[in-house]
């Protein structure tokens, strides 16, 4: 990923630190596209599914409450799909 960035970027300032943290929490990046009318940025659509991210991972970025409060919301929305 640096190497393909570094080929595009001519500031030579490598991967950006918010992708970098996506990539932490497990990201995938599905696609690149240089968008010309925003002087030719580099953008990246990204795919994070929190359910497979470490939870000690989750819970540095969502605190320990915050991330409690989302494994009950995905199990009660399974809870929910299920009984449909």
């Amino acid at each position: 990923m640096a190497d393909l960035i570094a080929e595009i970027d001519q500031d030579e300032k490598g991967v950006p630190i918010l992708l970098k943290q996506y990539l932490k929490l497990g990201g995938q990046v599905l696609e690149f596209n240089v968008d010309d009318p925003f002087s030719n940025a580099l953008d990246g659509l990204i795919m994070v599914d929190l359910m497979a991210t470490d939870r000690r991972t989750l819970s540095k970025y969502m605190g320990p409450a915050g991330m409690e409060r989302f494994y009950k919301y995905r199990r009660d929305m399974a809870a929910t799909a299920s009984a449909a």
